[in-house]
Protein backbone atom coordinates (compact mmCIF):
# COMPACT_ATOMS: atom_id res chain seq x y z
CA UNK A 1 0.00 0.00 0.00
CA UNK A 2 1.24 3.54 -0.78
CA UNK A 3 0.47 6.64 1.22
CA UNK A 4 1.59 10.14 0.26
CA UNK A 5 -0.49 11.96 2.89
CA UNK A 6 -2.80 13.13 0.10
CA UNK A 7 -3.94 9.82 -1.38
CA UNK A 8 -3.27 6.10 -1.23
CA UNK A 9 -3.48 2.93 -3.27
CA UNK A 10 -1.98 -0.54 -3.78
CA UNK A 11 0.94 -1.95 -5.74
CA UNK A 12 2.77 -5.09 -6.83
CA UNK A 13 6.39 -6.04 -6.19
CA UNK A 14 7.68 -7.20 -9.58
CA UNK A 15 11.39 -7.75 -8.93
CA UNK A 16 13.64 -8.83 -6.03
CA UNK A 17 15.21 -5.37 -6.04
CA UNK A 18 12.21 -3.42 -4.82
CA UNK A 19 10.55 -2.37 -8.06
CA UNK A 20 6.79 -1.94 -7.66
CA UNK A 21 4.21 -1.71 -10.44
CA UNK A 22 1.07 0.34 -9.80
CA UNK A 23 -1.42 2.68 -11.45
CA UNK A 24 -0.26 6.10 -12.58
CA UNK A 25 -3.09 7.74 -10.67
CA UNK A 26 -1.64 6.15 -7.52
CA UNK A 27 1.99 7.15 -8.12
CA UNK A 28 1.26 10.66 -9.42
CA UNK A 29 -0.64 13.26 -7.43
CA UNK A 30 -3.33 15.01 -9.45
CA UNK A 31 -4.34 18.28 -7.76
CA UNK A 32 -7.19 18.75 -10.24
CA UNK A 33 -9.09 15.80 -8.81
CA UNK A 34 -9.83 14.72 -12.37
CA UNK A 35 -11.39 18.06 -13.34
CA UNK A 36 -9.86 18.81 -16.76
CA UNK A 37 -10.90 22.46 -16.55
CA UNK A 38 -8.33 22.95 -13.76
CA UNK A 39 -5.35 21.46 -15.58
CA UNK A 40 -3.93 24.81 -16.66
CA UNK A 41 -3.83 26.13 -13.08
CA UNK A 42 -1.22 23.67 -11.80
CA UNK A 43 2.42 23.17 -12.88
CA UNK A 44 3.56 19.67 -13.84
CA UNK A 45 5.77 19.32 -10.74
CA UNK A 46 2.58 18.86 -8.74
CA UNK A 47 2.29 15.45 -10.36
CA UNK A 48 5.61 14.11 -9.11
CA UNK A 49 5.76 13.39 -5.35
CA UNK A 50 9.20 13.56 -3.76
CA UNK A 51 8.67 10.39 -1.77
CA UNK A 52 6.01 7.69 -1.50
CA UNK A 53 5.51 5.85 1.77
CA UNK A 54 5.31 2.08 1.22
CA UNK A 55 3.62 -0.11 3.84
CA UNK A 56 3.50 -3.88 4.13
CA UNK A 57 2.12 -6.72 6.22
CA UNK A 58 2.71 -10.48 6.03
CA UNK A 59 -0.68 -11.09 7.67
CA UNK A 60 -3.58 -10.27 5.31
CA UNK A 61 -5.88 -9.59 8.29
CA UNK A 62 -3.72 -6.85 9.80
CA UNK A 63 -3.09 -3.25 8.87
CA UNK A 64 0.03 -2.70 6.75
CA UNK A 65 2.94 -1.06 8.54
CA UNK A 66 5.10 1.71 7.02
CA UNK A 67 8.49 0.28 6.02
CA UNK A 68 10.03 2.09 3.04
CA UNK A 69 10.32 5.31 1.13
CA UNK A 70 10.05 5.01 -2.64
CA UNK A 71 10.27 7.31 -5.62
CA UNK A 72 8.49 7.25 -8.95
CA UNK A 73 11.02 6.37 -11.61
CA UNK A 74 8.87 5.94 -14.70
CA UNK A 75 5.28 6.04 -15.79
CA UNK A 76 2.52 7.75 -17.71
CA UNK A 77 1.50 10.84 -15.74
CA UNK A 78 -1.27 11.46 -18.28
CA UNK A 79 -2.74 8.07 -17.28
CA UNK A 80 -2.55 6.77 -20.85
CA UNK A 81 -2.03 3.98 -20.04
CA UNK A 82 -2.67 4.21 -16.28
CA UNK A 83 0.65 2.63 -15.26
CA UNK A 84 3.67 3.69 -13.20
CA UNK A 85 6.79 2.06 -11.78
CA UNK A 86 8.24 3.02 -8.40
CA UNK A 87 11.43 1.94 -6.62
CA UNK A 88 11.78 1.31 -2.87
CA UNK A 89 15.10 2.96 -2.01
CA UNK A 90 15.16 3.67 1.73
CA UNK A 91 13.92 2.21 4.98
CA UNK A 92 12.22 4.58 7.39
CA UNK A 93 15.44 4.88 9.43
CA UNK A 94 17.28 6.21 6.37
CA UNK A 95 19.32 3.09 5.57
CA UNK A 96 19.32 1.87 1.97
CA UNK A 97 17.08 -1.01 0.92
CA UNK A 98 18.86 -4.34 0.36
CA UNK A 99 18.05 -6.99 -2.25
CA UNK A 100 17.19 -9.56 0.42
CA UNK A 101 14.31 -7.60 1.93
CA UNK A 102 11.48 -9.92 2.98
CA UNK A 103 8.75 -8.35 0.87
CA UNK A 104 10.79 -8.53 -2.33
CA UNK A 105 11.70 -12.22 -2.23
CA UNK A 106 8.34 -13.45 -3.51
CA UNK A 107 7.74 -10.97 -6.29
CA UNK A 108 4.99 -11.31 -8.89
CA UNK A 109 5.64 -13.32 -12.04
CA UNK A 110 4.09 -11.60 -15.03
CA UNK A 111 1.38 -13.28 -17.08
CA UNK A 112 0.12 -12.49 -20.57
CA UNK A 113 -3.00 -10.33 -20.46
CA UNK A 114 -3.55 -10.91 -24.19
CA UNK A 115 -4.32 -14.55 -23.36
CA UNK A 116 -7.37 -13.60 -21.27
CA UNK A 117 -10.72 -14.45 -22.82
CA UNK A 118 -14.36 -13.91 -21.93
CA UNK A 119 -15.37 -16.04 -18.97
CA UNK A 120 -11.80 -16.58 -17.72
CA UNK A 121 -11.54 -16.41 -13.94
CA UNK A 122 -9.40 -13.71 -12.33
CA UNK A 123 -8.73 -12.72 -8.74
CA UNK A 124 -8.34 -9.13 -7.53
CA UNK A 125 -6.33 -8.21 -4.43
CA UNK A 126 -5.65 -4.82 -2.85
CA UNK A 127 -6.08 -2.55 0.16
CA UNK A 128 -9.47 -0.82 0.31
CA UNK A 129 -9.11 2.70 1.71
CA UNK A 130 -12.30 2.40 3.76
CA UNK A 131 -11.19 -0.71 5.70
CA UNK A 132 -9.63 -0.57 9.16
CA UNK A 133 -7.38 -3.51 8.38
CA UNK A 134 -6.81 -6.39 6.06
CA UNK A 135 -6.52 -6.99 2.37
CA UNK A 136 -9.61 -7.23 0.18
CA UNK A 137 -9.95 -10.26 -2.08
CA UNK A 138 -12.54 -10.86 -4.78
CA UNK A 139 -12.93 -13.17 -7.72
CA UNK A 140 -14.87 -12.95 -10.93
CA UNK A 141 -14.81 -13.50 -14.65
CA UNK A 142 -13.69 -11.47 -17.63
CA UNK A 143 -16.89 -9.78 -18.80
CA UNK A 144 -15.69 -7.46 -21.55
CA UNK A 145 -12.50 -6.31 -23.24
CA UNK A 146 -11.87 -2.74 -24.39
CA UNK A 147 -9.56 -2.73 -27.39
CA UNK A 148 -8.57 -0.47 -30.24
CA UNK A 149 -6.53 -0.75 -33.41
CA UNK A 150 -3.25 1.14 -33.42
CA UNK A 151 -1.68 2.90 -36.40
CA UNK A 152 -0.10 -0.36 -37.58
CA UNK A 153 -3.31 -2.32 -37.59
CA UNK A 154 -2.51 -4.18 -34.36
CA UNK A 155 -5.26 -4.72 -31.78
CA UNK A 156 -4.26 -3.34 -28.38
CA UNK A 157 -6.18 -4.12 -25.18
CA UNK A 158 -6.56 -1.02 -23.00
CA UNK A 159 -8.94 -2.28 -20.31
CA UNK A 160 -10.34 -5.64 -19.27
CA UNK A 161 -13.75 -5.68 -17.58
CA UNK A 162 -14.63 -8.06 -14.78
CA UNK A 163 -17.47 -8.72 -12.36
CA UNK A 164 -14.94 -9.10 -9.53
CA UNK A 165 -15.48 -6.38 -6.92
CA UNK A 166 -12.98 -3.50 -7.01
CA UNK A 167 -13.14 -0.79 -4.36
CA UNK A 168 -11.40 2.55 -3.91
CA UNK A 169 -7.87 1.89 -2.69
CA UNK A 170 -7.55 -1.31 -4.72
CA UNK A 171 -6.12 0.75 -7.57
CA UNK A 172 -2.71 -0.51 -8.58
CA UNK A 173 -3.22 -3.84 -6.81
CA UNK A 174 -3.07 -7.30 -8.32
CA UNK A 175 -5.35 -9.00 -10.81
CA UNK A 176 -4.05 -12.54 -11.14
CA UNK A 177 -4.99 -15.78 -12.86
CA UNK A 178 -5.54 -19.13 -11.16
CA UNK A 179 -1.83 -19.94 -11.48
CA UNK A 180 -0.89 -16.70 -9.71
CA UNK A 181 0.44 -14.79 -12.72
CA UNK A 182 -0.06 -11.02 -12.66
CA UNK A 183 -2.22 -10.05 -15.66
CA UNK A 184 -3.32 -6.58 -14.65
CA UNK A 185 -4.08 -4.02 -11.98
CA UNK A 186 -7.54 -3.12 -10.63
CA UNK A 187 -8.03 0.43 -11.83
CA UNK A 188 -11.57 1.77 -11.93
CA UNK A 189 -15.30 1.24 -11.92
CA UNK A 190 -17.72 2.71 -14.42
CA UNK A 191 -21.48 3.07 -14.54
CA UNK A 192 -23.02 1.91 -17.78
CA UNK A 193 -26.36 0.91 -19.25
CA UNK A 194 -25.86 -2.60 -17.92
CA UNK A 195 -24.95 -1.46 -14.42
CA UNK A 196 -21.67 -0.99 -12.63
CA UNK A 197 -18.57 -2.50 -14.24
CA UNK A 198 -15.06 -2.91 -12.88
CA UNK A 199 -11.93 -2.64 -15.03
CA UNK A 200 -8.32 -3.71 -14.77
CA UNK A 201 -5.39 -2.27 -16.69
CA UNK A 202 -3.70 -5.12 -18.65
CA UNK A 203 -0.14 -5.83 -17.55
CA UNK A 204 0.99 -6.08 -21.17
CA UNK A 205 0.59 -2.30 -21.43
CA UNK A 206 3.45 -2.02 -18.92
CA UNK A 207 5.63 -3.66 -21.57
CA UNK A 208 8.86 -1.79 -21.77
CA UNK A 209 8.20 0.40 -18.82
CA UNK A 210 9.51 -2.73 -17.10
CA UNK A 211 12.65 -2.58 -19.20
CA UNK A 212 13.87 -0.06 -16.61
CA UNK A 213 14.70 -2.80 -14.13
CA UNK A 214 15.62 -5.83 -16.26
CA UNK A 215 19.34 -5.39 -15.58
CA UNK A 216 19.03 -5.31 -11.79
CA UNK A 217 16.48 -8.13 -11.78
CA UNK A 218 18.51 -10.21 -14.27
CA UNK A 219 15.46 -10.57 -16.47
CA UNK A 220 17.09 -9.25 -19.62
CA UNK A 221 19.90 -10.13 -21.98
CA UNK A 222 22.66 -8.05 -23.57
CA UNK A 223 22.83 -8.13 -27.34
CA UNK A 224 26.01 -7.81 -29.35
CA UNK A 225 27.26 -9.11 -32.68
CA UNK A 226 28.34 -8.16 -36.19
CA UNK A 227 26.73 -6.86 -39.34
CA UNK A 228 28.49 -8.45 -42.33
CA UNK A 229 28.14 -8.89 -46.07
CA UNK A 230 26.91 -12.17 -47.44
CA UNK A 231 29.48 -12.33 -50.23
CA UNK A 232 32.69 -11.86 -48.23
CA UNK A 233 31.67 -11.98 -44.57
CA UNK A 234 33.45 -8.67 -44.00
CA UNK A 235 32.04 -6.29 -41.42
CA UNK A 236 30.03 -3.23 -42.46
CA UNK A 237 30.90 -0.01 -40.64
CA UNK A 238 28.14 2.52 -40.04
CA UNK A 239 25.16 0.19 -40.47
CA UNK A 240 22.12 1.13 -38.36
CA UNK A 241 20.27 -1.55 -36.39
CA UNK A 242 16.75 -0.88 -35.12
CA UNK A 243 15.16 -3.27 -32.60
CA UNK A 244 11.38 -2.79 -32.52
CA UNK A 245 9.03 -3.33 -29.64
CA UNK A 246 7.36 -6.76 -29.69
CA UNK A 247 4.07 -6.91 -31.55
CA UNK A 248 4.98 -4.25 -34.11
CA UNK A 249 4.58 -5.23 -37.78
CA UNK A 250 8.10 -4.44 -38.96
CA UNK A 251 7.11 -4.39 -42.64
CA UNK A 252 4.38 -1.83 -42.04
CA UNK A 253 6.75 0.18 -39.81
CA UNK A 254 9.37 0.31 -42.55
CA UNK A 255 6.82 1.30 -45.21
CA UNK A 256 5.82 4.19 -42.99
CA UNK A 257 9.47 5.23 -42.68
CA UNK A 258 9.75 5.44 -46.48
CA UNK A 259 6.90 7.92 -46.83
CA UNK A 260 7.94 11.37 -48.07
CA UNK A 261 5.02 13.12 -46.35
CA UNK A 262 5.61 12.32 -42.70
CA UNK A 263 4.68 14.91 -40.12
CA UNK A 264 6.49 15.43 -36.82
CA UNK A 265 3.67 13.51 -35.16
CA UNK A 266 4.19 10.62 -37.61
CA UNK A 267 7.90 10.50 -36.78
CA UNK A 268 7.11 10.56 -33.09
CA UNK A 269 4.84 7.54 -33.53
CA UNK A 270 7.50 5.69 -35.52
CA UNK A 271 10.21 6.33 -32.93
CA UNK A 272 7.88 5.21 -30.15
CA UNK A 273 7.94 1.74 -31.76
CA UNK A 274 11.74 1.46 -31.49
CA UNK A 275 13.05 -0.15 -28.32
CA UNK A 276 16.76 0.26 -29.10
CA UNK A 277 19.02 1.52 -31.88
CA UNK A 278 22.77 1.27 -32.48
CA UNK A 279 25.35 1.72 -35.25
CA UNK A 280 28.01 -0.81 -36.18
CA UNK A 281 31.64 0.12 -35.71
CA UNK A 282 34.98 -1.46 -36.60
CA UNK A 283 34.58 -4.86 -38.31
CA UNK A 284 30.81 -4.34 -38.27
CA UNK A 285 30.53 -4.98 -34.54
CA UNK A 286 27.62 -3.58 -32.54
CA UNK A 287 26.40 -3.67 -28.95
CA UNK A 288 23.09 -2.42 -27.56
CA UNK A 289 23.38 -0.04 -24.63
CA UNK A 290 20.38 -1.61 -22.86
CA UNK A 291 19.22 -5.12 -22.09
CA UNK A 292 16.43 -6.83 -24.00
CA UNK A 293 13.70 -8.01 -21.61
CA UNK A 294 13.23 -11.78 -21.71
CA UNK A 295 10.06 -13.50 -22.84
CA UNK A 296 9.59 -11.68 -26.15
CA UNK A 297 10.28 -12.09 -29.84
CA UNK A 298 11.90 -9.06 -31.48
CA UNK A 299 11.80 -7.73 -35.01
CA UNK A 300 14.59 -5.63 -36.45
CA UNK A 301 15.69 -3.55 -39.41
CA UNK A 302 19.27 -3.17 -40.65
CA UNK A 303 20.10 -0.22 -42.92
CA UNK A 304 23.50 0.23 -44.56
CA UNK A 305 24.77 2.32 -47.46
CA UNK A 306 24.87 0.53 -50.82
CA UNK A 307 22.84 -2.40 -49.45
CA UNK A 308 19.18 -3.23 -49.51
CA UNK A 309 17.63 -2.97 -46.03
CA UNK A 310 17.23 -6.18 -44.03
CA UNK A 311 13.76 -6.43 -42.50
CA UNK A 312 13.03 -9.39 -40.22
CA UNK A 313 9.82 -10.08 -38.27
CA UNK A 314 9.82 -11.85 -34.86
CA UNK A 315 13.16 -13.58 -35.46
CA UNK A 316 15.09 -12.74 -32.30
CA UNK A 317 13.62 -14.81 -29.46
CA UNK A 318 14.79 -13.73 -25.98
CA UNK A 319 13.16 -16.41 -23.87
CA UNK A 320 15.61 -17.54 -21.20
CA UNK A 321 18.66 -15.41 -21.80
CA UNK A 322 19.50 -14.68 -18.16
CA UNK A 323 23.21 -14.47 -17.35
CA UNK A 324 24.42 -14.94 -20.92
CA UNK A 325 25.14 -12.86 -23.98
CA UNK A 326 23.11 -13.19 -27.13
CA UNK A 327 25.38 -12.92 -30.16
CA UNK A 328 23.65 -12.02 -33.41
CA UNK A 329 25.39 -12.20 -36.77
CA UNK A 330 23.43 -10.36 -39.43
CA UNK A 331 24.11 -11.13 -43.09
CA UNK A 332 23.47 -8.28 -45.52
CA UNK A 333 22.55 -9.14 -49.12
Amino acid sequence: IFDTLYWRGSGNVVSPDGWVLTNAHVAFFDPTGGDESLIGYFPMEWYWPDQILVSYTSDPELLPQPLYYAETVDGYSDRNPDIALIKCNWRLDGTPVQTDEEIFLEYHRLGDSDDLDYGDEIYCVGYPDFAFGGISFSSGEVTNIVSATDQFGETVRYYIGTDASISSGNSGGAAVTRDGKLVGMPTMGQQGGGGWREYITPVNLAGFLLGTWVEEAELGAPLEGRIVTEQTGSGIIGADLYILLPGIDVGEWWRWCQSDRLTEEDWSVLWSCVFARCTSGIDGRFSLDRLLPCGYEYSFVVVANNHDPMIVQDWLDIDSARDRNVTLELVRF
